[in-house]
């Protein structure tokens, strides 16, 4: 799901062979892309720290914003990776819980040199939080 003031043309998404990827830039206006997205895990690369967070895809659920369990959203300030769970009705005193694993890794330096770089070495982190 696009929201109506993202610009795919806009310099911080890439589309790789393999990884999109949106950057966090100052000065920069805001951007968000949702996704019904099966491969449960999103990374953040900064300096020289790579976090990972897995959550799940409960097929045949319906979830928020057009079907969405991630979302992404980037203006000057900040970037988020946010998961959501299929929308529930909650009656009184009972709870629903989503969960998110998350992992943390030092980076050797930081890797990020091409939008298709991530293909080189994000699988040996992903085979490490056990995502692959």
């Amino acid at each position: 799901m696009l929201w109506p003031y993202t610009d795919l043309a806009d310099s911080r998404w890439q589309f790789g062979t393999q990884y999109l990827t949106l950057q966090q830039k100052a000065n920069s206006s805001p951007t968000k892309l949702g996704l019904a997205h099966r491969q449960r895990w999103v990374a953040y690369a900064l300096n020289k720290n790579l976090f990972i967070k897995s959550f799940s895809f409960e097929e045949g659920a319906t979830y928020p914003d057009g079907g969405c369990n991630f979302e992404t959203f980037s203006n000057s300030d900040m970037i988020e990776i946010e998961s959501l769970g299929p929308l529930a009705e909650v009656q009184p005193g009972n709870t629903v819980s989503l969960r998110e694993d998350w992992h943390l890794f030092e980076l050797e330096e930081p890797t990020i040199q091409s939008k298709n770089s991530f293909e080189n070495w994000l699988p040996d982190f992903l085979k490490k939080a056990e995502l692959l």
